[in-house]
C-alpha cells in the first residue's frame, strides 16, 4: 500500500478545494446535486482531515465541534478509485486518536444506510430511527472514545 499522509486542511486553502472537489464526486454527484456557497460556509468552523497521496486527498471527513467532548463527524468522502482498500478506517481511526488527545470523548454522527456496515465495524452504534437526509435513509450514530 502506498504511503498516505495524514494531514489536516485548511480552510480556503488549495488542498480545501481539492477536499471539496472529492466531496462533491463522491457525496454529491451521485444524487445530481453541487455544493452551495451556503452549503460550504459553516466548514471554515470545521476540522478538516484528509488522507494525501501525491499532494491529492483520496479520503476525507470533517469534525464539527458540538461541545468540549463532543463532535460530530460528517463528509466522509473515499475517492472511489481507492474505495475497498480501508483508507476510510484509517483515516477515521486517526481522527479519532487526534481527537482524544483534544478532550473529545464522544463522537455522532449521520450515517447513510448504505455505510451502516462501515461504521458499526469502528464500533458506532445506532441511537436513533430511521430519518431522511438529501433524499436518502440515514441513522444517527455515536462512539464514546
Amino acid at each position: 500500500m502506498p504511503d498516505y499522509i495524514f494531514q489536516p486542511i485548511t480552510f480556503a486553502s488549495t488542498d480545501y478545494s481539492k477536499v471539496v472537489q472529492l466531496r462533491a464526486l463522491v457525496l454529491r454527484q451521485p444524487l445530481g446535486l453541487q455544493f452551495t456557497t451556503h452549503d460550504l460556509k459553516s466548514d471554515q468552523h470545521e476540522l478538516i482531515f484528509a488522507l494525501m497521496l501525491k499532494n491529492s486527498p483520496i479520503a476525507c471527513v470533517q469534525i464539527r465541534p458540538l461541545s468540549k467532548t463532543l463532535v460530530k463527524l460528517r463528509q466522509m468522502a473515499v475517492n472511489p478509485a481507492y474505495q475497498r482498500q480501508g483508507l476510510g478506517k484509517k483515516l477515521i481511526q486517526k481522527v479519532e486518536v487526534y481527537l482524544q488527545t483534544q478532550g473529545v470523548r464522544h463522537i455522532e454522527l449521520n450515517a447513510r444506510k448504505t455505510a451502516l456496515k462501515f461504521y458499526q465495524k469502528l464500533g458506532y452504534k445506532i441511537t436513533s430511527d430511521e430519518f431522511f437526509e438529501i433524499g436518502l435513509p440515514h441513522f444517527k450514530m455515536m462512539k464514546k472514545i
